[in-house]
C-alpha cells in the first residue's frame, strides 16, 4: 500500500479504484475518453460483466491446470 501511496498520494483510501476497469483492462475494452463521452452507464455495466466473466474463466483455467498438475504428480508417485 505504501508503494501505491508514493506513486499516487491523492488516491487515499479509495481502494475501489484498484479494481480492473474497462479502460485499464488488458486489453482495454475502451479508452477513458470513450468512457467519459461515448458510453452509457448500461455499457459500463456490460463492460464490468465482461471483466467478471474473464476473471471467472481465468480462475477456472488456473484450477484446471493445478488439477492436471496434481494428477500428473499422483501418477508419477504410483509408479
Amino acid at each position: 500500500m505504501r508503494e501505491i501511496e508514493a506513486i499516487a498520494p491523492n488516491l487515499g483510501d479509495q481502494m475501489y479504484l484498484y479494481r480492473v476497469t474497462p479502460g485499464f483492462a488488458d486489453p482495454p475494452l475502451c479508452t477513458i475518453h470513450e468512457l467519459e463521452t461515448v458510453y452509457t452507464i448500461d455499457h459500463l455495466a456490460n463492460f464490468h460483466e465482461i471483466l467478471d466473466l474473464r476473471q471467472a474463466a481465468r480462475a477456472k483455467a488456473e484450477r484446471e491446470v493445478r488439477r492436471r498438475q496434481q494428477d500428473a504428480r499422483d501418477r508419477r508417485g504410483r509408479r
